[in-house]
């Protein structure tokens, strides 16, 4: 090979054959060398400044590369002595970082369901313990992110993996180029699906896997669920007196005339259905239990009446079919009361009437309350079936006149009377004309309005109203009138809500689905990794080693890219336009043998 001497400058558009050339020469003490091969001639003209005749055949020499023969020589004898074995092998070639990240994304899986099944059922302010409450949701996402991290990083070293054991395999530029681009653009695999491998469905699998984490989120939702559980409770109510008169005597009648304003109070609050506060300790929530206060001993007898109602038959005028009447002598017998009440229950023009007779004696008795947010309710008591007294009580016998002169229940007798008194009356005239007076006549009437005038008419009884009314009274009353002394204590239970994490089978399968499908793709990346001889990485500088790049003159040829560093990471280097040649050249040379692209001209 000679070597062609004369000056060359970047005005030198000079024409050469498409082939390659090997020139030689000196330079700092070192022979270079230089490889090129041109595609296609540049049109050829004269440079001025040239000394190159354009008709000779003598041929210009090419960019002049920092690739010295000498220093090539010295690199690789130290290269010689510092080269790593080529030893591939399961243990050896184990990409343990890669491996370890996807058992960690798989561990990530595992904990969340773990997690899951550890929070259902439980309460959400006593999980994972009742001293250290964790919000379910912040574990679910944090294990979601480890897990979506871990097996991200298992990806990439996957896919070094797969590029390298392909390369090692054969394959053209194209599969080089489609590897790495596949396993780092999850966009690149799904629109060239045309070119799929492990490498495009990992990356595909990687991204569907992303929707693990809301997944996993709706995979536990919060339940209110009701509990009860035994409480100790309370309250201040007085168990057998109502502590003052409800009524006042005014003339020799032996019922009383007025209320009291205190006990006309009471019944204000029962008629706009005001609330009943009471002070309770120990409810937390809502509770209910049985207070024991002033009421009534109930006992009813039932008997059944005769008629006929069918349209023609003689009636005596203004018959009767059902009322409510109260009789009581609060002077006489000042704690008890009879109420009777008669009602139609069936739409037969021909049947029995249903007539009730209760006697009500003034008692202690267990009054079954609900409790709620310092309110205290009564709840509905069959008197039929259930004895609540505790212990008769008698009042002393009082005397009416002139004046006022205080009655113990007279007023509660006054007004019971006045809310409830009723009388249903029929009489024939061309249709059954309905003849009524107090409550009765609607507000227990069952039957519809195409039934008004006719034998269908129907009505529930209404013994059971009148008897709640009068007890709530009483028992609204003695609560107004508590002290401190009246406090009693009694067993209750506390009924609250409590939110617990009820799991969702659906969600969790397919977030699970997801993450394992995602970590079959990765682990698929492996295999063949024991070919390998050392650990590679996707390094530019291994990857240009590998491809023997002259600026890589002198690294070890099974260096990993650790070592690599060490024997050629301090080499300078700059992407550019060589000075010493060509003006379409643009390569990676040494800093200070380039100059920056210009705009608009094109490089080869």
């Amino acid at each position: 090979m000679s070597y062609h001497s004369g000056s060359y400058s970047a005005d030198d558009d000079r024409t050469f054959a498409n082939q390659q050339y090997a020139v030689i020469g000196q330079k700092d003490g070192y022979t270079h060398h230089e490889y090129i091969q041109l595609s296609s001639p540049p049109p050829a003209h004269r440079n001025p400044r040239s000394t190159i005749d354009p008709d000779s055949t003598q041929i210009p020499p090419p960019p002049m590369h920092h690739f010295c023969i000498g220093q090539e020589e010295e690199l690789a004898q130290d290269n010689e002595a510092q080269s790593s074995p080529w030893r591939p092998g399961i243990f050896h070639s184990m990409p343990w970082l890669g491996l370890g990240a996807l058992l960690a994304g798989l561990a990530s899986a595992i904990a969340a369901i773990v997690v899951l099944y550890s929070a259902n059922g439980k309460a959400v302010t006593e999980w994972p313990t009742p001293q250290h409450p964790v919000q379910l949701t912040v574990v679910l996402a944090i294990l979601s992110a480890l897990g979506s991290a871990a097996l991200g990083a298992a990806h990439m070293e996957g896919v070094t993996i797969a590029w390298w054991t392909k390369m090692l395999c054969g394959g053209d530029l194209r599969d080089s180029h489609r590897f790495w681009e596949h396993g780092s653009s999850a966009w690149k695999s799904a629109t060239q699906l045309q070119h799929m491998s492990k490498v495009s469905l990992s990356s595909l699998l990687l991204v569907l896997m992303l929707a693990s984490g809301p997944l996993l989120q709706r995979a536990a939702t919060i339940k209110p669920v009701r509990l009860s559980a035994v409480a100790s409770l309370q309250a201040a109510v007085p168990t057998n007196t109502l502590r003052g008169p409800t009524g006042l005597y005014l003339s020799h009648a032996r019922v009383a005339s007025v209320l009291t304003t205190r006990f006309g109070q009471a019944v204000q609050n029962f008629t706009a259905h005001s609330d009943i506060k009471l002070d309770v300790h120990g409810c937390q929530g809502s509770c209910t239990g049985v207070i024991v206060a002033p009421g009534f001993d109930v006992s009813c007898s039932q008997a059944m009446v005769p008629y006929n109602l069918t349209m023609g038959t003689p009636l005596p005028n203004d018959t009767s079919i059902g009322h409510i009447q109260f009789r009581y002598d609060t002077a006489g017998k000042p704690g008890v009361l009879n109420i009777s009440t008669m009602y139609k229950p069936q739409k037969d023009a021909i049947g029995n009437y249903i007539a009730n007779s209760c006697t009500l004696r003034f008692a202690q008795v267990r009054c079954p309350v609900q409790i709620s947010n310092g309110t205290v309710s009564l709840m509905p008591v069959d008197y039929s079936a259930t004895n609540n007294t505790v212990a008769l009580e008698y009042p002393p016998l009082e005397f009416s006149g002139l004046g006022p002169i205080p009655s113990a229940l007279g007023g509660l007798f006054l007004v019971i009377g006045d809310l409830f008194t009723s009388d249903v009356k029929v009489r024939f005239t061309s249709t059954l004309e309905f003849i009524g007076s107090g409550p009765m006549q609607y507000t227990y009437m069952t039957s519809n309005d195409s039934a008004l005038g006719y034998p269908s008419m129907t009505w529930i009884d209404p013994m059971p109203f009148v008897i709640d009314a009068l007890r709530e009274i009483a028992f609204r009353t003695a609560v107004a009138v508590a002290n401190s002394s009246d406090t009693q204590y009694f067993q209750g239970r506390e009924e609250f809500l409590v939110s617990k994490y009820v799991l969702r089978d659906g969600f969790l399968v397919c977030a699970t689905t997801l993450v394992l499908l995602a970590a079959l793709a990765i682990a698929s990346l492996f295999y063949q990794y024991w070919l390998l001889g050392r650990h590679v990485s996707m390094s530019p500088l291994e990857i240009v080693a590998a491809f023997k790049a002259p600026l890589t003159a002198g690294a070890g040829a099974n260096s990993d890219v650790d070592r690599l560093l060490r024997e050629i990471g301090d080499r300078k280097v700059q992407y550019g336009i060589v000075n010493m040649t060509m003006p379409t050249l643009a390569m990676v040379s040494l800093p200070g043998h380039v100059s920056q692209p210009v705009k608009g001209r094109q490089y080869i």
